[in-house]
């Protein structure tokens, strides 16, 4: 018997739920309520889309532009690392140069030593040489003076004898 009782009450709830009827009134507030609510939803979606495409095609925009510029540096970097392999290998001469110049600069350095010991002797030698015109000095100013005496006494002599010449055959 329960089984009969629940089929009569599933059919007493469809004849209930067949009978309602939807008021055109409820229908159309449904309408109405479902419009506004579309109506804020298209306020919000509509421009979000539009901004949406916007931000998409300022995207791509900024996307190409950079792989162009990225192009761009990459054809200013090949003349740059072309220099950086000249600069590269001119660096390995310059420093084969500067190991030379280095060898150069021990070797003047052991010259300079030997000419620094030769020039204390020629400054010793230069020191006698200045005592010894220092010792001249004084004999050449006697012997200055003892020529000027001599050249005074021929003219005392000369005098006389030219006057004896005037005489003599």
């Amino acid at each position: 018997m329960s089984q009969g009782t629940s089929l009569d009450s599933s059919e007493e709830r469809l004849k209930t739920t067949a009978t309602t009827t939807v008021s055109d009134d409820t229908l159309e507030r449904f309408t109405r309520a479902f419009e506004a609510s579309a109506k804020r939803w298209e306020l919000i979606v509509y421009p979000s889309l539009f901004a949406f495409i916007l931000l998409a095609g300022y995207g791509f925009y900024i996307i190409y532009s950079m792989t162009s510029d990225v192009h761009r540096v990459t054809q200013q970097m090949t003349p740059i690392v072309q220099a950086m392999e000249a600069v590269s290998d001119n660096m390995l001469i310059v420093s084969e140069n500067m190991s030379t110049m280095s060898t150069n600069m021990n070797t003047i350095a052991g010259d300079m030593e030997h000419m620094s010991s030769k020039f204390d002797e020629g400054v010793a030698v230069a020191e006698r040489i200045d005592k010894s015109v220092a010792t001249m000095v004084p004999l050449a100013h006697q012997m200055t003076y003892d020529m000027d005496r001599l050249t005074y006494r021929v003219h005392d002599v000369t005098r006389p004898m030219s006057t004896m010449s005037d005489f003599m055959p």
